[in-house]
């Protein structure tokens, strides 16, 4: 059930396929500098494309019924070592 949630304008200069930081920024600057009405789409409900990550709650791990959240990074936050302080 994919139901449109939102209404959309069908009259843009721009539009930008992905919510990652290139489409973010290139929409930025057109919208700001050039002055573009500009649409931005992507597949995932949150934009930042690959740099994103997720949690999971674990199954009770025995003591008064308590779970632990843990959050896991998703994409080149892992490889880049977004992860970890200093961001």
């Amino acid at each position: 059930n994919n139901k449109n949630i939102h209404s959309y304008d069908n009259n843009y200069d721009v539009v930008v396929i992905g919510a990652g930081i290139g489409g973010l920024c290139s929409a930025a600057i057109l919208s700001s500098v050039y002055k573009q009405k500009v649409a931005i789409f992507d597949s995932h409900y949150l934009p930042g494309g690959c740099a994103h990550s997720f949690n999971i709650k674990s199954k009770n791990n025995g003591n008064n019924n308590s779970k632990t959240n843990y959050k896991f990074d998703a994409g080149p936050t892992i490889i880049l070592g977004c992860s970890e302080q200093p961001f």
